[in-house]
């Protein structure tokens, strides 16, 4: 998911259970609920992002240092806080009890002479086990959002380059943006209005907590049209033949608009599917042959970046070109691309006459590449 989303996650957390207890729980746990983004450093060099993202980082076997980095973070900022304050404090107090003249019964420090709210719980320094649990529920919060859309995450590295995904969540999804920031804004503007009348201020606990309630239950919705749609195209033949495997991804705003991708033996077939009526909604899905192998696909798969893009693609297509200087190939995954639309992201492969490969480029969400015969009337 989305940065946003994630920070938004780990406000609403730290509002419904830890806020009022922990200090800076919720700067941890933002930062917890974004820590296994750090692979995004790996963004700039092209199709390595691939090879990177979502991987070690996101893995089950990273996240329990995720899960004490934050602990130790945490404890350690409490831990300078209560210093901090310590130094202002006066020397410590001497409380005496008996006869008059008599030795003191016991002596306390002045932290423990004020008041409640002088020495209140942002001061103290949180336990091991509420730091590390906290810490877990930052960064899992993380892995379990990444998991619930198509890119998916590779919960088993180094182990392990399987790729988990759910399908049921596009990457930015407004909806969990409205939800979580409505339940969230809406204490702090009832706060200012209950200032105004002399109401006593409103706990945000129970508004966080319905936000996070509210998000499960709209990825709930979503997992019901998912298999709705899985369950319709299971049962359909194209052009008389069973489907290999097939695949329905969210379309971002609706629960009830998927993007279908169905690969038969010598072919994919994209459609729109409606959920609430169970039908195609462009006229016909799009068919795409898939190609012969040929040396130049061959040769173009057969590089390192090649080979990093059929690790990641799940429906992985080859197209070829051919211009004065030699041979381009694309490939490309129809995880993202739409029926009789651009592809959104490849990997486009130079080679000169000789096959010999000049260079790579990968691009994600540019320009875009035109499939054969998509401009022609369908």
């Amino acid at each position: 998911m989305d940065t946003l989303t994630h920070a938004l996650v780990g406000v609403a957390i730290s509002r419904a259970g830890f806020k009022d207890r922990v200090p800076f729980a919720t700067t941890a746990l933002v930062i917890a609920a974004n820590l296994p983004d750090v692979d995004g450093i790996f963004a700039w060099n092209g199709v390595l992002y691939l090879h990177y993202h979502r991987g070690l980082t996101h893995s089950l076997l990273a996240w329990p240092i995720w899960t004490v980095l934050v602990a130790l973070g945490l404890r350690y900022a409490a831990r300078c806080r209560a210093e901090r304050r310590r130094q202002r404090l006066p020397s410590p107090a001497v409380v005496e009890a008996g006869r008059a003249g008599g030795p003191p019964v016991r002596s306390l420090p002045i932290e423990d002479l004020l008041p409640p709210e002088a020495a209140g719980a942002k001061y103290r320094v949180p336990g091991w086990g509420v730091a590390l649990l906290l810490g877990a529920v930052g960064v899992g919060s993380h892995l379990l959002l990444d998991w619930t859309n198509g890119f998916g995450v590779r919960l088993l590295a180094p182990f392990s380059r399987h790729w988990f995904a759910l399908d049921i969540e596009p990457i930015v999804d407004p909806w969990i943006w409205v939800l979580l920031l409505l339940f969230l804004l809406a204490p702090m503007v009832l706060g200012l209005v209950g200032g105004e009348i002399g109401a006593r201020e409103r706990p945000h606990r129970a508004s966080a907590a319905v936000a996070l309630v509210l998000v499960g239950i709209w990825c709930g919705w979503r997992t019901v049209n998912h298999d709705r749609a899985l369950a319709w195209l299971g049962t359909q033949t194209f052009s008389g033949a069973a489907p290999l495997s097939l695949a329905a991804f969210p379309v971002t705003g609706t629960p009830r608009q998927w993007r279908a991708v169905i690969s038969l033996p010598d072919r994919y077939e994209l459609a729109d599917v409606d959920t609430s009526d169970l039908r195609i909604t462009n006229l016909a899905p799009q068919t795409i042959f898939k190609p012969a192998p040929s040396p130049a696909i061959l040769m173009a798969e057969s590089t390192s970046a090649g080979q990093v893009f059929l690790d990641f693609a799940r429906f992985p297509l080859a197209m070829v070109g051919r211009d004065e200087n030699g041979t381009i190939v694309l490939l490309t995954d129809l995880r993202y691309k739409s029926a009789f639309a651009p592809v959104r992201m490849g990997l486009l492969v130079r080679e000169d006459r000789r096959l010999s490969v000049e260079s790579t480029r990968f691009y994600w969400h540019g320009a875009g590449a035109q499939l054969p015969g998509e401009n022609e009337e369908q």
